[in-house]
């Protein structure tokens, strides 16, 4: 095969063939890091977690201290014979004294002023100044009541009494001159309910003092008319609480007739039932007593505690 030379020209730049491709360079260094994007929205609220156990209750507090002791003692009618201490209240002469002073209380140191200090005086037409019988006040068999009636029992307040007197209406009490005459009640064969359960197969009127309203009361709901119902209409001094005496009460009113006064020298109804068909009545006269079938018309005195 034949040979040809290229002989270059002066001057006249040769180019040879491309020679084979070189190995790939190193990779270049990273570029700086772009610029942070925007935040996104927020997502939407989770839903509430359930509620967690209730704690167990705390240790109760520290009881309170014990309030301070009443500062007025009502000692009564004052007594030359007596010491009194700060604190005292006496009734002195028709009025209410209080002694403050640490020295005007010894024996023979009547109320005045100094040592006392005057609560209540005398009222213009000479009367005391402590509240009356019918005021509130201190009771005494005979005296006038709150409900206008004259008091005949005096007691020491009891759970199941807890009043301290009684007192028995007029005798002008339902419009007339005297006591009137009435049946016990409409109600003749049957028991007066107990007003709980509504029984009427036994007695359910008590004869003790202080049972008289309750026994009052089964009559009302056992009847329509007649002696309960005549003593609760009643409502002297503006009281509601009128009644028909039980037997003890009814008792102790005829011991005081006298000092009462008005009574019919006939038996008298009390709210205590017998049997179904009959109750107990008192003779305000010869003082006897006894069983009457509930149809028959008796003398009614109502009475009320207070």
């Amino acid at each position: 095969m034949a040979v040809i030379k290229i002989v270059p020209m002066p001057g006249v730049a040769v180019v040879g063939p491309t020679g084979p491709a070189g190995n790939n360079g190193t990779n270049g260094t990273n570029g700086t890091n772009g610029t942070n994007g925007t935040n996104g929205s927020p997502g939407t609220a989770g839903t509430n977690g359930t509620n967690g156990l209730q704690g167990v209750p705390g240790t109760n507090g520290t009881n309170g201290t014990n309030g301070a002791d009443a500062l007025w003692n009502y000692t009564g009618e004052y007594s030359g014979g007596a010491s009194y201490a700060v604190g005292d209240i006496a009734t002195y002469d028709g009025q209410l004294w209080y002694r403050y002073g640490a020295n005007g209380g010894n024996v023979g140191d009547t109320p005045s002023p100094g040592f006392w200090n005057l609560l209540a005086a005398k009222g213009t037409d000479g009367s005391g100044g402590t509240l009356t019988c019918a005021q509130g006040g201190v009771c005494a068999i005979g005296d006038t009541g709150p409900g206008g009636g004259i008091v005949f029992y005096v007691q020491t307040p009891t759970v199941s009494a807890p009043w301290k007197y009684m007192e028995a209406a007029p005798n002008t009490w339902s419009g007339g001159t005297e006591d009137p005459i009435m049946v016990w009640s409409s109600n003749i064969n049957y028991f007066v309910p107990d007003l709980i359960t509504g029984n009427t197969t036994a007695i359910n009127t008590f004869e003790d003092i202080g049972a008289g309203y309750s026994n009052t009361q089964k009559m009302l709901c056992g009847g329509t008319f007649g002696a309960a119902q005549a003593a609760t209409a009643y409502n002297g001094g503006g009281k509601s609480d009128w009644h028909l005496p039980s037997k003890n009460e009814l008792i102790q009113l005829r011991s005081q007739s006298a000092t009462v006064g008005g009574f019919k020298t006939e038996l008298y109804w009390s709210s205590f039932e017998t049997n179904a068909n009959s109750a107990w009545l008192k003779n305000f006269g010869a003082g006897d007593y006894g069983n009457f079938d509930k149809f028959f018309t008796r003398y009614v005195r109502p009475v009320r505690a207070f």
